[in-house]
Order: C-alpha cells, then structure tokens, then sequence
C-alpha cells in the first residue's frame, strides 16, 4: 500500500463527469423506496466505470491496496464506504448518497476487491479474503446512516491509501509477510485487519514482495561496492570509468525501485529502511546525491 494523492483527481474527470454524477445522485436521492433506490445505484455504474481511468493514472495501473498492477485482471472501482450495504452492519443501507463521489472511489484489483482464496506460500489454502462490502469501524456509534449524519466522526478501521499516514502503519518481514510497523496496539490491530480483509499476506504477495526486496538489496549492495573502490587511492582512468558507470546506474536503479510506477514500493521503503548496517548504505538509502558528490571528491572514508 501506497500513498495516493487524489488532489488531482478532480481536474482529470473533468466537468462532463461531475454534471453527469451530480445528475445520477439526484436520481439516487430522489428514491424513497429503499428497492428503487438500490437500482438507481447500481444503474449508475457508467459512473465509477467511466472514473477509472483517471484512477488508473494516479497509481500507474496498480491496485491502491496490494501495489500489483493490473495487466491482465480487470480492476475494480471500489467504493470505500460501501454504496449498497455494510457488512456486519445488518440495518444500514450502505453510502448510497456517496456512489458517485469520486472521493469515495479506491481503484483495486480483483482480488483485494472480491471474495478470493488465501494461499500460503506453499499455495495452501489458509482462508478467504476480499473487501466487498467491508467498512469496519473503531466505534459502530458513530457509523452515518444517512446524508445528514456527521460522517467525519467515523474512524475506519481499514488502512486508506488515500491517508497519507496509514500507509506507513504497514510493514513487512525479511519473508515479504505483512507485520505492523506501530507499537500503539489500536493502531495494530487496523493493521491486522487491512491484512486479513485485503488478504495481503496471501502467498502470492509475499513471494513476490520477497523477490523485489532481494533484487533491492544486490542493487544496493553492488552499488555500495562501487563507491568504496571508489575512495580508493591511485584507480586507473579505466578502472575509475568502469565504477563510475556502475555507480551511476546502481543509483538510478534504487530511485526506480522506489518509483510511484512501480509494483510494492511499501515493501521497497521498509527494506531500505532496513538497510542499516553500514554507513555507505543508510547513504544510498538516505542522501543519494551525497553519494555522487562523494564519489567526485579525493577524500577517502576511513
């Protein structure tokens, strides 16, 4: 899970598709029978279907939830706050008021989005997963259950990608498996939750979080080697070349890696994060251009 800045979502839909959603909501809102109203939701589909690309350009084409882009997959417009009903929440009548808000919009993969089979890394089945029509909170009393009610007093327990703290509540192990980054044990617990109703320590995930945490680490290590020869005395203009050119490209590699287009940069910050065990690496992960800069000078690190 990363950080999506929505402000620009806005300007990309554009005014055709916000008359077009206001007129829809009307429509919605017009409804007195709770049966007509859900239809009137769910004939306002062209919606949220026609939001997607814009979604999609926020996150490059990757689920806002699990960071894996869709290539083959067909990705979902999830509704955050579910727009027809709540699960575990039997009365309520879902965020009917919010379908075509685009505020309310987290583009997902199929799999985070829907019902889905948790596999261990040994492709095991170890439960069943998929937000549907999750909305979790810390305190059911303050749940809205109409336009008029206080929404902003609802404190989700789910992690929102669109917040941009509750990304950084979310860790992984060595392995690729989702942990908790917080001590505090409320903050936890949304953790555990996000993990278990997203599924993101289905196997999957975690094999190929792994994969992209193992290549960050010979780029970083490599890089690292290049820079100490580096500071070394009396290099051959050949040999001084030769590292240069494998400096330079270690460094654009790691701010690849950490790139908004690129698939599980949560995992690639935490990994970097971790890299403390020497101090040309927290350098790489810390000050890049310092690195460089360094590199240029005559000083030796002793």
């Amino acid at each position: 899970m990363r950080y999506i800045d929505t402000a620009e979502l806005g300007d990309r839909l554009g005014p055709a598709w916000h008359r077009n959603a206001e007129a829809e909501t009307e429509k919605i809102t017009a409804c007195t029978d709770p049966k007509e109203r859900a239809k009137a939701v769910e004939d306002a589909a062209p919606v949220w279907r026609d939001a997607k690309a814009a979604l999609y350009a926020l996150s490059h084409r990757k689920c806002w939830y699990c960071e894996k882009r869709h290539v083959r997959d067909h990705a979902h417009v999830d509704h955050w706050r579910p727009k027809k009903k709540v699960r575990g929440s039997k009365e309520h009548p879902g965020y009917w008021w919010l379908a075509c808000d685009s505020a309310n919009y987290r583009l997902a993969c199929s799999l985070c989005n829907s019902p889905f089979t948790v596999l261990d890394d040994d492709d095991e089945a170890i439960g069943t997963a998929g937000k549907g029509d999750w909305f979790p909170l810390v305190d059911e009393q303050k749940r809205a259950f109409t336009p008029e009610a206080p929404i902003n007093l609802e404190v989700p327990i789910l992690l929102d990608p669109c917040k941009e703290s509750d990304p950084k509540l979310l860790g992984f192990d060595d392995e690729g498996v989702p942990r908790s980054l917080t001590n505090n044990p409320d903050e936890q617990h949304r953790v555990t939750e996000t993990v278990r109703i997203l599924g993101l320590d289905d196997g999957r995930l975690n094999v190929a979080r792994r994969e992209a945490a193992y290549h960050l680490v010979n780029v970083v290590r490599s890089t690292e080697r290049a820079l100490l020869l580096l500071l070394t005395p009396d290099l051959s203009p050949e040999v001084r070349k030769s590292l240069e050119e494998q400096l330079t490209a270690g460094l654009e590699e790691i701010a690849l890696l950490r790139g908004p287009d690129r698939e599980f940069t949560r995992m690639i910050e935490v990994s970097l994060r971790g890299m403390r065990d020497s101090p040309v690496g927290i350098m790489l992960v810390e000050d890049p251009a310092g690195v460089a800069k360094l590199a240029a000078s005559s000083v030796r690190v002793e």
